[in-house]
């Protein structure tokens, strides 16, 4: 059995640590040992585990027995804690998933004080209270109960505890519910720019970001945003807008001067004076928020292939483009897995982008039916100081991967939002992580994280909370480091080289 250790995550590692010690001491509710090696061989069998959609999620419960058995035990991914009821009958606790979602599995991990009678209930995002049953148990030994569910969808997810096995209250370690990966997502709201201009947005884990181009001609400030539709493009030191090929019925297209805020000559040498592009509690994304939005799809299935978190590798690794392509519009192709090829299975993630091309430095208009560009906010150079990055996606790939191009090109772009708190500070530049490179310790400036560590294969190989960890006992190479702040649930995403 314990030969399955490498493919055990840190979570479970410490929760096999935690059930063989509390194994060898009578537990306040005299849980058998069986009961525990049942747990742990459960476990182990589970090693690589899907998304947890109740994970830190908001949960709310009917009673608490005191201090140290809160509600929020049930869903923070420690095994080793758990919420725990009043001594009654009729006692309940359900986590908010923020949004609809398609459920197709819950783990209920039952501590010895358990249900003997419980319910699993679910309701809608639009009908709050209406709660459906989608599984009763009326005999439940308080082993781990996984509970497969058909045709289950909603935002709240209850677990209505009816009878009590013991005279003790109702208590459960975890709650995990499991969603149907690679789900066909749709918009879950609107929003509207400086120009009265409204686009809708869809929700990926800790961000929020707009599923249709850019339209705006006015900065946030409503200061114009130049039309320019002459060669004159290619002498361009501040911000212009045009049609793909001047033409109104296409999208618009922005030069890197305009979506930096840069509307005359002193703005130009002069950041502090820019004017902001995006409206107002959303920003233009940079290269490390793109970074978190393939590793939140990948980790969600989104790979044409389905590909896993442990494959993926690099940004560039990705297979997402068919997720986040449109449905139309694309031109054909023959090769596997690639935009153009089978439109119909395109845009599984609603993001929902079409081959809007691009106006080249020169000016002239390329592109358009087969690729899609859009500026990311860093000022990164790939080593030529009039280059600027954008994310590009091409019909003939089954990957998107980040490019780098003249500040004179005409660009999509996309905006993005901190979901946590739907806020309007500016979260396009992430908190400072030093030192980098480093032989041991690093640290995240800007409060407390829940800290994830992989490798570039995706192997996930610490776990941490606080603002340092400890890198000494890993090999010298490049890491992916993914920092959750406790407080607004912002994630950021580091390459850190370990030295």
């Amino acid at each position: 059995m314990f030969l399955l250790s490498s493919q055990l995550t840190n979570q479970q590692l410490f929760t096999m640590k935690n059930l063989f010690s509390e194994a060898l001491l009578l537990c306040r509710f005299k849980f058998k040992l069986t009961q525990y090696l049942l747990l742990l061989i459960l476990l182990i069998s589970n090693s690589v585990a899907a998304q947890n959609l109740a994970l830190n999620r908001p949960v709310y419960a009917s009673s608490v027995q005191s201090v140290g058995f809160e509600e929020a035990k049930v869903n923070d991914g420690d095994y080793s804690t758990f919420w725990s009821s009043s001594y009654n009958d009729d006692e309940w606790i359900y986590i908010d998933l923020e949004k609809n979602r398609v459920i197709e599995q819950v783990k209920i991990y039952w501590e010895g004080a358990y249900a003997k009678h419980y319910e699993v209930e679910i309701c809608l995002d639009n009908d709050r209270w209406n709660w459906k049953t989608y599984h009763s148990s009326n005999n439940n030994d308080g082993n781990l109960s996984t509970v497969e569910l058909s045709d289950a969808k909603g935002r709240w997810l209850r677990i209505n505890c009816i009878e009590r096995a013991t005279v003790y209250g109702n208590a459960i370690t975890e709650i995990e519910i499991y969603g149907l990966k690679g789900e066909q997502l749709s918009s879950d709201g609107t929003a509207t720019d400086q120009d009265g201009n409204t686009f809708e947005w869809i929700n990926y884990g800790t961000q929020d970001w707009a599923i249709e181009n850019a339209e705006v001609v006015t900065y946030r400030d409503g200061t114009p945003i130049p039309q320019v539709t002459s060669t004159d493009w290619i002498s361009l030191k501040t911000g212009a807008w045009c049609y793909y090929d001047n033409d109104t019925t296409k999208g618009k297209l922005y030069n890197w001067y305009a979506v930096k805020g840069i509307y005359d000559e002193a703005s130009l040498n002069d950041e502090s004076i820019r004017k902001q592009f995006a409206p107002e509690g959303w920003h233009i994304p940079s290269e490390v928020e793109w970074d978190s939005l393939v590793l939140y799809l990948i980790e969600n299935l989104y790979n044409y292939d389905s590909t896993p978190i442990n494959e993926w590798s690099n940004f560039n690794s990705n297979k997402l483009a068919k997720a986040l392509a449109s449905t139309t519009d694309w031109a054909t192709s023959t090769l596997e897995g690639a935009i153009g090829n089978d439109l119909s299975l395109n845009n599984r993630s609603g993001f929902n982008i079409f081959p809007t091309g691009n106006r080249h430095y020169q000016t002239q208009f390329s592109q358009e039916g087969e690729s899609a560009f859009f500026w990311l906010s860093d000022d990164k150079t790939f080593g030529y100081s009039y280059f600027r990055g954008f994310v590009r996606l091409d019909n003939n790939w089954s990957h998107i991967q980040i490019s780098g191009g003249y500040r004179h090109q005409g660009n999509s772009v996309r905006f993005v939002r901190d979901a946590a708190t739907a806020s309007t500070k500016d979260y396009s530049k992430p908190a400072a992580i030093y030192p980098n490179p480093t032989s041991s310790v690093v640290t995240i400036e800007g409060g407390a994280y829940n800290i994830e560590v992989y490798s570039l294969q995706g192997r996930k190989l610490m776990t941490h909370k606080g603002n340092r960890i400890d890198l000494s006992t890993l090999s010298n190479a490049m890491y992916i480091i993914k920092a959750t702040n406790t407080a607004n649930k912002q994630q950021q995403i580091y390459k850190v080289i370990k030295e």
